[in-house]
């Protein structure tokens, strides 16, 4: 399923409103669902190609990941078998640093791969790209 149009060309602000109108966005509903559902929202901000709604793994958002490595920030996806389950905050940590984030950096630790994918897109675009 492609990206809805109520959500083309929008700020996050706009993107969460229409989430909410489609009913994909639930009022309550976790970071990692609602962060998930803006990546498409993302992509078409700036003006890359459609992103599933239902998106999955690494190869779905890497135009995102290679527009912040564009931008000059430096990308890290570490896959921690050390660290097993929620407990320990998942196996999977996101790392974004770099220039365009003036000394900042955006970080995730999760349980899945998509939901730190999504929370450090997410974020990412909040700060870099005025979504």
């Amino acid at each position: 399923m492609a990206a809805h149009p109520l959500l083309c060309g929008r700020g996050y602000s706009e993107a969460i409103e229409g989430l909410l109108l489609m009913g994909t966005l639930k009022a309550g509903g976790t970071v990692m669902d609602d962060e998930r559902a803006l990546v498409p929202a993302v992509a078409k901000h700036l003006g890359l190609g459609e992103i599933e709604d239902r998106w999955r793994g690494v190869d779905a958002v890497l135009p995102l990941l290679d527009r912040m490595r564009e931008d000059g920030a430096v990308v890290i996806i570490k896959l921690d078998g050390e660290r097993a389950g929620r407990k320990n905050s998942g196996q999977y940590t996101m790392l974004v640093s770099g220039k365009p984030l003036n000394g900042d950096l955006v970080r995730a630790d999760t349980v899945t791969l998509e939901e730190g994918l999504a929370r450090v897109i997410v974020e990412y675009a909040r700060k870099c790209w005025q979504f």
